[in-house]
């Protein structure tokens, strides 16, 4: 069976973003606390397309890097208006050699604002901070209680998943970024800097709902 990169020009929450995504819930670790209230994976299996789409973006890449590569290639270089590019609206970074991709990816269009949200701080261990390409912005997604993030959280920007029914907790700054919900009019995460928090509520609530 033959599998073809998809990539989207954007979406509702995002705005006019360039993104890529695969199947949610595949390459999230074990026991993970979002997993019960993942949006994306709702949202994944509403619309058949996005099945089919995603699940080609897995299969390639793992049948076929160097096809996923010369594919992606393909489309930033028949994008006129590419300025911004979103790794994984849904899905995590797979492994370390995709990982070295993205690196290769942001140094090759240096046009580009890319920015990926991860939760591999297995990956993480393995670089320095120092060495990602400046236009690369790698997010650490934090859930509250959850301190196996802590050794990373000088190193890196971070983000707060606030769900439904709990409060933040003392490791979230009071002067964190809530975010607004539109990336398009706000663009503040592919411009972060490192140890910068964001605040993300469930989908859907406020603030003050999730208290």
């Amino acid at each position: 069976m033959q599998f073809d990169i998809h990539i989207s020009d954007g979406n509702s929450k995002i705005g006019r973003t360039h993104n890529l995504s695969m199947p949610p819930i595949l390459s999230c670790r074990p026991g993970i606390p979002c997993a019960g209230v993942c949006y994306a994976l709702n949202s994944f299996v509403m619309y058949p397309q996005t099945v089919r789409a995603w699940t080609h973006n897995m299969m390639l890449w793992r049948s076929d890097p160097e096809k996923f590569t010369l594919q992606f290639n393909d489309y930033m270089d028949r994008r006129r208006n590419r300025r911004y590019f979103r790794w994984f609206v849904v899905w995590y970074i797979p492994d370390w050699i995709f990982l070295s991709f993205m690196f290769r990816s942001a140094n090759r269009y240096r046009d580009t604002a890319f920015l990926v949200f991860t939760k591999r701080i297995d990956l993480l261990r393995n670089i320095n901070p120092d060495s990602i390409p400046g236009n690369l912005k790698v997010i650490i997604s934090t859930w509250p209680g959850d301190r196996s993030y802590d050794p990373f959280l000088e190193h890196y920007a971070a983000s707060w998943f606030v769900p439904h029914g709990e409060k933040p907790e003392d490791r979230i700054p009071e002067n964190a970024m809530v975010c607004p919900g539109k990336c398009e009019t706000c663009r503040h995460c592919w411009h972060v800097r490192k140890e910068h928090n964001i605040v993300f509520h469930e989908h859907g609530k406020t603030w003050k709902e999730c208290k």
